[in-house]
């Protein structure tokens, strides 16, 4: 795990995997997680960016895509699911 403090990122791809961000700054970047150790990530600034999901995480997404399918019976599983993560 690499801790950064303060620090800008722009025009690039960030790993979050595993790592910790305070008080930093992203700029035009790629937010990168790919299903390894959940980043910290505290009183940063975000400016113009995306967010790619690679690996277990891209295959986790695809999971829930297929279970939320109009005729596999698990949509609404997958909405509380969703809703339990935004609505603690």
């Amino acid at each position: 795990m690499t801790t950064y403090q303060g620090q800008t990122f722009a025009d690039q791809r960030v790993a979050l995997d595993g790592n910790e961000y305070e008080n930093c700054t992203f700029r035009n970047v790629t937010l990168v997680y790919a299903g390894g150790a959940p980043p910290a990530i505290r009183n940063c600034t975000l400016e113009q960016f995306n967010l790619a999901f690679e690996g277990a995480a891209e295959n986790t997404l695809a999971f829930l895509r297929a279970l939320s399918g109009p005729h596999s019976g698990f949509r609404g599983i997958v909405e509380g699911t969703f809703k339990a993560i935004l609505d603690p």
